[in-house]
């Protein structure tokens, strides 16, 4: 049998522990549906194989009534770890964002579903909001733009590992396809201030970093990407009621309040 020591990372819906050889298992927490990690497995597989800067895939992996996965290790140290070091530089890590989002969305569309589905599936299942807000966020999305490159879904500087000049990207469970400025909109959403404080893993570099590294990473991105700051801003309603279903309980009364100010 398997024997795991301490994990080597966390997240609300997983451990990852290091197997030694390069790879790490990602352990889905129990009583949490297995076809999570199958979603996040395929998905991974599929980006990478599109060019995406993902890690390998090599199966599942049983302990005890617990379902995981074996990913190769990212080599290197989370982004977000180099910026609590060095905040000093500030605008070249928001600028070195941008750089590796744009690569993700270099790639031509894989085997993923398209986001405007994601969004709207999401959006139903936001309980903060009336039925009457969500009929509003879906009619928004129903005009919104499609398109043909990878999103990440859920793309921030503690999902992206750096090793000298290469990066890796991690926790590819919310890829989709369609136009970048949906992606753009949720990455400027989760490095805002207001939402990155009260988070415990980006607490100190929010504070330090604030519009500085935003600001950056949308010089950046934005012509990389092809989009305007109005194209990405279009898209914020929809993404910001669909990530209300998605149980992040500090953000929850932030996203209620700026859904209900774009609705009007």
């Amino acid at each position: 049998m398997l024997t795991l020591g301490d994990p080597i990372g966390e997240g609300r819906t997983a451990e990852v522990y290091d197997l030694g050889d390069g790879r790490v298992l990602k352990l889905l927490r129990e009583g949490l549906p297995a076809g999570w990690l199958d979603v996040e497995a395929e998905k991974t597989a599929s980006v990478r194989l599109a060019g995406a800067p993902a890690p390998g895939v090599h199966g599942p992996r049983e302990v005890g009534y617990r379902i995981g996965y074996v990913f190769d290790r990212a080599p290197g140290k989370k982004m977000l770890a180099r910026m609590r070091r060095s905040p000093q530089r500030v605008r070249q890590w928001g600028h070195l964002l941008g750089d590796i989002h744009a690569r993700i969305f270099h790639c031509g569309c894989a085997d993923l579903p398209d986001v405007k589905e994601m969004l709207a599936w999401k959006i139903v299942r936001a309980e903060a909001l009336s039925s009457q807000e969500k009929a509003a966020a879906r009619d928004l999305l129903t005009r919104l733009p499609g398109g043909t490159k990878v999103l990440h879904g859920d793309f921030h500087p503690n999902n992206v590992f750096l090793d000298g000049d290469e990066a890796t990207v991690i926790d590819w469970v919310d890829a989709s396809c369609g136009d970048p400025a949906a992606d753009i909109a949720r990455t400027m959403w989760l490095l805002s201030p207001d939402v990155a404080s009260k988070d415990g893993g980006l607490r100190r570099p929010a504070r330090v970093l604030g519009d500085a590294a935003r600001r950056a990473y949308a010089a950046t991105i934005l012509p990389a990407a092809g989009r305007t700051m109005s194209q990405v801003r279009a898209w914020r309603l929809p993404v910001l009621a669909g990530r209300l279903s998605e149980g992040i309980e500090h953000e929850e009364r932030a996203l209620v309040g700026e859904v209900r100010r774009l609705l009007g």
